[in-house]
């Protein structure tokens, strides 16, 4: 059905991250994107089902989404192309946030830093 729908030029939106027993939020996207691609949906696509789409959903088209001189961006740094295979959104190296960039090492020291508040 999801292809289906995508097929007939519905907009997709990427929202696995809702309040869902056994979801990580922040890790599920990951999952999510993988599955959109397995109903038949090119990888191009399935990004813009948590880019594009989402801001248009939001009505923040104007300001993120895509990445534009004058929008906001945050942007994850990939080691390798989603484009080839989806599942490479889990390369991440990288994460340009609020205008603060944040290599393997940081990332990997806020991921401590979430584990700790979450016990």
């Amino acid at each position: 059905m999801t292809f289906e729908l995508w097929k007939a030029g519905v907009p997709l939106m990427a929202g696995s991250d809702s309040p869902e027993w056994f979801l990580a939020q922040g890790f599920s996207i990951h999952d999510e994107l993988e599955t959109f691609v397995q109903a038949g949906i090119s990888p191009f696509s399935a990004l813009q089902t948590a880019t594009v789409n989402t801001a248009a959903y939001l009505g923040v088209s104007e300001r993120k989404g895509t990445i534009e001189k004058g929008k906001q961006a945050d942007l994850l740094l990939l080691d390798k192309n989603p484009l080839e295979d989806i599942r490479n959104t889990r390369s991440i190296s990288g994460l340009w946030i609020g205008g603060k960039y944040y290599d393997q090492k940081g990332i990997e020291k806020m991921l401590e830093a979430a584990k700790i508040l979450g016990r």
